[in-house]
Protein backbone atom coordinates (compact mmCIF):
# COMPACT_ATOMS: atom_id res chain seq x y z
CA UNK A 1 0.00 0.00 0.00
CA UNK A 2 1.07 3.72 -0.89
CA UNK A 3 2.20 5.76 1.61
CA UNK A 4 0.45 9.39 1.74
CA UNK A 5 3.94 10.53 0.50
CA UNK A 6 4.01 8.65 -1.94
CA UNK A 7 0.33 8.84 -3.55
CA UNK A 8 0.86 12.35 -3.63
CA UNK A 9 4.16 12.11 -5.39
CA UNK A 10 2.31 10.01 -7.68
CA UNK A 11 -0.71 11.94 -8.82
CA UNK A 12 1.58 14.77 -9.04
CA UNK A 13 3.43 12.50 -11.45
CA UNK A 14 0.40 12.54 -13.38
CA UNK A 15 -0.82 15.86 -13.19
CA UNK A 16 2.35 17.23 -14.97
CA UNK A 17 1.84 14.69 -17.67
CA UNK A 18 -1.93 15.78 -18.37
CA UNK A 19 -0.65 19.53 -17.99
CA UNK A 20 2.49 18.77 -20.31
CA UNK A 21 0.08 17.60 -23.56
CA UNK A 22 -1.37 18.92 -25.80
CA UNK A 23 -5.11 17.58 -27.13
CA UNK A 24 -6.83 17.94 -30.32
CA UNK A 25 -10.47 18.57 -30.77
CA UNK A 26 -12.82 18.91 -32.83
CA UNK A 27 -10.51 18.05 -36.08
CA UNK A 28 -7.55 21.06 -35.45
CA UNK A 29 -8.13 22.81 -32.14
CA UNK A 30 -5.64 22.38 -30.02
CA UNK A 31 -6.16 22.60 -26.28
CA UNK A 32 -4.13 22.12 -23.06
CA UNK A 33 -5.41 21.77 -19.38
CA UNK A 34 -4.12 22.54 -16.03
CA UNK A 35 -5.30 20.73 -12.82
CA UNK A 36 -5.40 21.34 -8.98
CA UNK A 37 -5.60 18.57 -7.15
CA UNK A 38 -6.95 18.21 -2.85
CA UNK A 39 -5.57 15.67 -1.15
CA UNK A 40 -7.71 14.39 2.43
CA UNK A 41 -7.28 10.59 4.51
CA UNK A 42 -8.84 9.65 7.23
CA UNK A 43 -12.01 10.33 8.67
CA UNK A 44 -14.04 12.52 6.55
CA UNK A 45 -11.83 11.91 3.71
CA UNK A 46 -13.52 13.39 0.58
CA UNK A 47 -14.45 16.43 2.68
CA UNK A 48 -11.43 17.08 3.67
CA UNK A 49 -10.02 16.75 0.18
CA UNK A 50 -12.60 18.86 -1.00
CA UNK A 51 -11.76 21.30 1.59
CA UNK A 52 -7.77 21.00 0.17
CA UNK A 53 -8.69 21.21 -3.46
CA UNK A 54 -10.68 25.03 -2.71
CA UNK A 55 -7.70 26.06 -1.05
CA UNK A 56 -5.75 24.91 -3.88
CA UNK A 57 -7.81 26.52 -6.00
CA UNK A 58 -7.77 29.94 -4.07
CA UNK A 59 -4.21 29.93 -3.99
CA UNK A 60 -3.77 29.22 -7.69
CA UNK A 61 -1.33 25.48 -5.90
CA UNK A 62 -1.22 22.73 -8.38
CA UNK A 63 -2.16 20.54 -5.35
CA UNK A 64 -2.69 20.83 -1.59
CA UNK A 65 -2.99 18.17 1.15
CA UNK A 66 -5.52 18.92 3.87
CA UNK A 67 -4.17 19.01 7.37
CA UNK A 68 -5.73 19.59 10.71
CA UNK A 69 -5.06 23.54 11.04
CA UNK A 70 -7.85 23.54 8.81
CA UNK A 71 -10.14 22.83 11.36
CA UNK A 72 -12.38 20.69 9.31
CA UNK A 73 -14.21 18.64 12.00
CA UNK A 74 -14.93 21.49 13.83
CA UNK A 75 -16.54 23.74 10.88
CA UNK A 76 -18.32 20.49 9.61
CA UNK A 77 -20.03 20.00 12.97
CA UNK A 78 -20.43 23.32 12.94
CA UNK A 79 -22.22 23.39 9.55
CA UNK A 80 -24.03 20.51 10.29
CA UNK A 81 -25.51 22.49 13.69
CA UNK A 82 -26.80 25.19 11.53
CA UNK A 83 -28.16 23.50 8.82
CA UNK A 84 -30.41 21.65 11.20
CA UNK A 85 -31.02 25.33 12.85
CA UNK A 86 -32.06 26.14 9.59
CA UNK A 87 -34.48 23.16 8.56
CA UNK A 88 -36.29 23.57 11.67
CA UNK A 89 -36.82 26.99 11.36
CA UNK A 90 -38.05 26.94 7.56
CA UNK A 91 -40.22 23.59 8.93
CA UNK A 92 -41.69 25.78 12.04
CA UNK A 93 -42.29 28.86 10.67
CA UNK A 94 -39.17 30.47 12.25
CA UNK A 95 -37.52 32.30 9.46
CA UNK A 96 -38.46 35.97 9.14
CA UNK A 97 -38.37 39.28 7.72
CA UNK A 98 -37.04 42.76 9.54
CA UNK A 99 -37.88 45.66 7.69
CA UNK A 100 -34.90 48.94 7.66
CA UNK A 101 -36.17 51.95 7.04
CA UNK A 102 -35.14 54.12 4.03
CA UNK A 103 -35.68 58.12 4.13
CA UNK A 104 -35.89 60.40 1.12
CA UNK A 105 -33.26 63.23 1.84
CA UNK A 106 -35.14 65.77 0.51
CA UNK A 107 -38.39 65.16 2.45
CA UNK A 108 -37.07 63.59 5.33
CA UNK A 109 -39.94 61.03 5.64
CA UNK A 110 -39.33 57.23 5.56
CA UNK A 111 -40.70 55.99 1.76
CA UNK A 112 -39.41 52.73 1.72
CA UNK A 113 -37.99 49.55 3.15
CA UNK A 114 -35.30 47.00 2.92
CA UNK A 115 -36.04 43.54 4.33
CA UNK A 116 -33.75 41.38 5.74
CA UNK A 117 -33.79 37.91 6.77
CA UNK A 118 -34.04 36.78 10.27
CA UNK A 119 -34.42 33.21 12.10
CA UNK A 120 -35.99 33.26 15.31
CA UNK A 121 -34.22 30.73 17.98
CA UNK A 122 -36.39 31.09 21.24
CA UNK A 123 -35.49 34.52 22.18
CA UNK A 124 -32.90 34.72 19.81
CA UNK A 125 -33.02 36.77 16.63
CA UNK A 126 -30.07 34.91 14.45
CA UNK A 127 -28.51 37.15 11.49
CA UNK A 128 -27.81 35.66 8.25
CA UNK A 129 -24.01 36.14 8.63
CA UNK A 130 -24.52 33.00 10.89
CA UNK A 131 -26.50 31.10 8.34
CA UNK A 132 -26.51 32.50 4.71
CA UNK A 133 -23.11 30.67 3.69
CA UNK A 134 -24.09 27.25 4.93
CA UNK A 135 -27.63 27.68 3.84
CA UNK A 136 -26.35 28.07 -0.02
CA UNK A 137 -23.63 24.87 0.66
CA UNK A 138 -26.66 22.64 1.87
CA UNK A 139 -29.06 23.88 -1.08
CA UNK A 140 -31.43 25.36 1.63
CA UNK A 141 -31.04 28.73 0.37
CA UNK A 142 -33.80 28.50 -2.46
CA UNK A 143 -36.07 27.14 0.35
CA UNK A 144 -34.89 30.82 2.68
CA UNK A 145 -35.55 32.92 -0.68
CA UNK A 146 -38.95 31.92 -1.49
CA UNK A 147 -40.02 31.99 2.13
CA UNK A 148 -38.66 35.97 1.73
CA UNK A 149 -40.45 36.26 -1.60
CA UNK A 150 -43.82 35.22 0.34
CA UNK A 151 -43.33 37.76 3.67
CA UNK A 152 -42.20 40.62 1.84
CA UNK A 153 -45.00 40.24 -0.96
CA UNK A 154 -47.59 40.15 1.53
CA UNK A 155 -46.03 42.77 3.41
CA UNK A 156 -46.07 45.11 0.21
CA UNK A 157 -49.72 44.34 -0.18
CA UNK A 158 -51.21 44.46 3.55
CA UNK A 159 -48.97 47.70 4.50
CA UNK A 160 -49.23 49.63 1.14
CA UNK A 161 -45.30 50.19 0.88
CA UNK A 162 -42.34 49.93 -1.45
CA UNK A 163 -40.29 47.15 -0.10
CA UNK A 164 -36.72 45.87 -1.34
CA UNK A 165 -35.36 42.19 -1.43
CA UNK A 166 -32.14 41.00 -2.00
CA UNK A 167 -31.70 38.36 -4.91
CA UNK A 168 -28.57 36.55 -5.70
CA UNK A 169 -27.60 36.25 -9.75
CA UNK A 170 -28.28 32.24 -8.76
CA UNK A 171 -31.99 33.21 -8.16
CA UNK A 172 -32.68 35.34 -11.38
CA UNK A 173 -31.29 32.50 -13.09
CA UNK A 174 -33.34 29.67 -11.76
CA UNK A 175 -36.15 28.76 -13.91
CA UNK A 176 -38.17 27.48 -10.67
CA UNK A 177 -37.12 30.46 -8.64
CA UNK A 178 -38.54 33.07 -11.19
CA UNK A 179 -41.45 31.33 -11.87
CA UNK A 180 -42.28 31.22 -8.18
CA UNK A 181 -41.64 35.10 -8.19
CA UNK A 182 -43.89 35.90 -10.92
CA UNK A 183 -46.57 33.66 -9.48
CA UNK A 184 -46.49 36.08 -6.65
CA UNK A 185 -46.56 39.22 -8.15
CA UNK A 186 -49.08 38.20 -10.60
CA UNK A 187 -51.54 36.92 -7.63
CA UNK A 188 -50.98 39.91 -5.23
CA UNK A 189 -50.48 42.44 -7.76
CA UNK A 190 -47.61 43.86 -6.22
CA UNK A 191 -44.98 44.50 -8.25
CA UNK A 192 -45.08 48.01 -8.96
CA UNK A 193 -44.02 47.78 -4.36
CA UNK A 194 -41.54 45.55 -5.30
CA UNK A 195 -37.63 46.43 -5.85
CA UNK A 196 -34.86 43.84 -6.16
CA UNK A 197 -31.34 44.18 -5.37
CA UNK A 198 -28.48 42.88 -6.96
CA UNK A 199 -25.28 42.27 -5.01
CA UNK A 200 -22.73 44.54 -7.94
CA UNK A 201 -19.91 42.14 -7.17
CA UNK A 202 -21.55 38.85 -7.99
CA UNK A 203 -20.07 36.82 -10.85
CA UNK A 204 -22.48 36.37 -14.05
CA UNK A 205 -22.41 32.81 -15.72
CA UNK A 206 -25.48 33.60 -17.98
CA UNK A 207 -25.72 37.34 -18.33
CA UNK A 208 -28.24 37.15 -21.33
CA UNK A 209 -30.81 34.69 -19.17
CA UNK A 210 -30.74 37.07 -16.13
CA UNK A 211 -30.86 40.15 -18.66
CA UNK A 212 -34.11 38.40 -19.83
CA UNK A 213 -35.40 38.32 -15.85
CA UNK A 214 -34.75 41.57 -15.34
CA UNK A 215 -36.35 43.08 -18.39
CA UNK A 216 -39.58 40.56 -17.68
CA UNK A 217 -39.25 41.88 -14.05
CA UNK A 218 -39.14 45.56 -14.94
CA UNK A 219 -42.45 45.07 -17.04
CA UNK A 220 -44.26 43.83 -14.59
CA UNK A 221 -43.51 47.63 -13.03
CA UNK A 222 -40.99 46.33 -10.35
CA UNK A 223 -37.71 48.25 -10.14
CA UNK A 224 -33.94 47.22 -9.76
CA UNK A 225 -31.28 48.17 -7.45
CA UNK A 226 -27.62 47.24 -7.30
CA UNK A 227 -26.25 46.72 -4.04
CA UNK A 228 -23.22 47.38 -2.40
CA UNK A 229 -22.02 49.17 -5.17
CA UNK A 230 -18.18 51.24 -4.94
CA UNK A 231 -16.48 47.57 -4.49
CA UNK A 232 -14.83 45.22 -6.03
CA UNK A 233 -14.73 45.93 -9.90
CA UNK A 234 -17.83 48.62 -10.01
CA UNK A 235 -19.18 47.22 -13.80
CA UNK A 236 -20.56 50.97 -15.31
CA UNK A 237 -21.80 49.04 -18.15
CA UNK A 238 -23.46 46.30 -16.90
CA UNK A 239 -24.90 48.51 -14.78
CA UNK A 240 -26.11 50.44 -18.19
CA UNK A 241 -27.47 47.08 -19.58
CA UNK A 242 -29.38 46.10 -16.43
CA UNK A 243 -31.66 49.51 -16.66
CA UNK A 244 -31.31 49.96 -13.14
CA UNK A 245 -33.26 52.16 -11.06
CA UNK A 246 -30.86 52.98 -8.07
CA UNK A 247 -27.60 52.33 -7.06
CA UNK A 248 -26.97 51.65 -3.36
CA UNK A 249 -23.41 53.12 -2.68
CA UNK A 250 -21.27 50.51 -0.34
CA UNK A 251 -21.37 51.26 3.13
CA UNK A 252 -17.58 51.06 3.32
CA UNK A 253 -17.40 54.43 1.70
CA UNK A 254 -20.32 55.93 3.15
CA UNK A 255 -18.79 55.00 6.88
CA UNK A 256 -15.56 57.13 5.77
CA UNK A 257 -16.59 59.77 4.03
CA UNK A 258 -16.63 62.81 6.42
CA UNK A 259 -13.00 61.24 6.79
CA UNK A 260 -11.55 60.12 4.22
CA UNK A 261 -11.28 62.20 1.04
CA UNK A 262 -10.48 59.42 -1.55
CA UNK A 263 -14.32 57.60 -0.37
CA UNK A 264 -16.00 61.10 -0.39
CA UNK A 265 -14.62 61.28 -4.29
CA UNK A 266 -15.81 58.21 -4.99
CA UNK A 267 -19.08 59.18 -3.58
CA UNK A 268 -19.51 62.34 -5.56
CA UNK A 269 -18.27 60.12 -8.96
CA UNK A 270 -21.02 57.89 -8.49
CA UNK A 271 -23.59 60.46 -7.68
CA UNK A 272 -22.63 62.31 -10.65
CA UNK A 273 -22.68 59.34 -12.44
CA UNK A 274 -26.37 58.43 -11.91
CA UNK A 275 -28.08 61.52 -12.04
CA UNK A 276 -26.71 62.02 -15.41
CA UNK A 277 -28.12 58.99 -16.64
CA UNK A 278 -31.68 59.25 -14.54
CA UNK A 279 -30.86 57.00 -11.94
CA UNK A 280 -31.85 57.57 -8.09
CA UNK A 281 -29.03 56.72 -5.25
CA UNK A 282 -29.25 55.30 -2.00
CA UNK A 283 -26.52 55.39 0.63
CA UNK A 284 -25.82 52.76 3.32
CA UNK A 285 -24.60 52.40 6.65
CA UNK A 286 -25.58 55.96 7.96
CA UNK A 287 -24.71 56.07 11.36
CA UNK A 288 -24.00 59.43 12.59
CA UNK A 289 -25.83 63.45 11.32
CA UNK A 290 -21.95 64.59 10.40
CA UNK A 291 -22.12 61.06 7.55
CA UNK A 292 -26.22 62.35 6.82
CA UNK A 293 -25.35 65.86 6.11
CA UNK A 294 -22.03 65.07 3.79
CA UNK A 295 -24.67 63.05 1.90
CA UNK A 296 -27.04 65.35 1.68
CA UNK A 297 -24.11 67.91 0.71
CA UNK A 298 -23.43 65.52 -2.11
CA UNK A 299 -26.85 65.02 -3.51
CA UNK A 300 -27.96 61.59 -3.04
CA UNK A 301 -31.30 60.72 -2.81
CA UNK A 302 -32.13 58.19 -0.33
CA UNK A 303 -30.36 56.94 2.96
CA UNK A 304 -30.73 53.71 5.09
CA UNK A 305 -28.88 52.89 8.06
CA UNK A 306 -29.42 53.06 11.97
CA UNK A 307 -28.91 56.75 12.31
CA UNK A 308 -32.32 56.75 10.05
CA UNK A 309 -33.81 53.55 11.89
CA UNK A 310 -32.96 50.45 13.05
CA UNK A 311 -34.98 47.37 11.32
CA UNK A 312 -38.51 47.00 12.56
CA UNK A 313 -40.56 43.52 12.84
CA UNK A 314 -42.88 44.59 10.38
CA UNK A 315 -42.78 47.94 8.24
CA UNK A 316 -45.17 51.59 8.94
CA UNK A 317 -48.71 51.60 7.39
CA UNK A 318 -48.22 54.72 4.62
Amino acid sequence: MLSAEEFVTLVHHYEQEVENTVFTVYGDEEVTFSISVGFGSGRYALVKADMALKLAKKHKLEYAVYDETMNLERQYESNLFVARQIRKALANGQVTAYYQPIMDMRSGKIVKYEALVRIRDGSALLLPGTFLEVAKKTKQYFKLTKTMIDLVTEAVKRYDVTISINLSIEDLTNAEMVAFLKERLTERAVASGMVFELLENESIDNYDEMLRTIREFKAFGAEIAIDDFGTGYSNFSHVLQLGVDYIKIDGSLVRNIVTDKQSRVLVEGIVEFSKRLGMKTIAEFVESEAILEALRGIGVDYAQGFYIGKPLPEPERH
